[in-house]
């Protein structure tokens, strides 16, 4: 799931576990009865409002608990993007219900360094934390590699002149500010 502050149906707890429950239905169909379940006794709220979430994680933990659901893996992006309130309380359901049977369940979150998410994390061994920004030497080495990379291939293909690659090279490697994602989008 990928967070997105700029988009309401992206910035909130409800949404990232709708996401995630919706993906895992999809992917078998048998398990749309819990979904079904939850559905029946809340009817369209089940997407809607404030208990929104507490409803939703319901539905994901039955799913997750589900004999027929094996080994699952979950990555969610962009977590600091989440509305803050929201937040707040995915991090307690996470930290609060990752035991038991969860124990199939895999979690990876990103984010930018931000206080509250490390808080809540921490000290749990859910967290396993790795800062880019303390490593960023191999970071900006994996970018510039990143822009070799595509430079060469992008002008082999179109029979580039060999200063024009050299150019385009120096222009994003200047301006990449070790983020993968300018690079990719330029």
């Amino acid at each position: 799931f990928f967070c997105q502050n700029t988009i309401q149906e992206l910035s909130s707890a409800a949404a990232i576990v709708r996401g995630l429950t919706y993906l895992l239905a999809r992917q078998n169909p048998a398990l749309l009865r819990h979904l079904r379940k939850e559905y029946d006794q809340s009817g369209s709220r089940l997407f809607e409002g404030l208990n929104a979430i507490h409803a939703l994680w319901r539905t994901l933990s039955d799913i997750l608990e589900d004999p027929a659901t094996t080994r699952v893996y979950f990555m969610v992006d962009a977590l600091d993007e989440c509305e803050p309130e929201s937040l707040e309380t995915f991090l307690r359901l996470l930290v609060e219900h990752n035991s038991g049977l969860w124990c199939k369940v895999k979690w990876l979150v990103t984010s930018r360094n931000e206080r509250s998410i490390s808080k809540h994390l921490q000290n749990t061994r859910l967290s396993q934390d790795t800062s880019l920004e303390l490593n960023t030497s191999q970071v900006v080495k994996a970018v510039r590699s990143f822009i070799d990379n595509k430079v060469r291939k992008l002008s082999q293909e179109n029979n580039y002149p060999n200063e024009l690659q050299v150019f385009v090279n120096g222009y994003l490697s200047e301006h990449a500010d070790g983020t993968f994602l300018w690079v990719a989008l330029v």
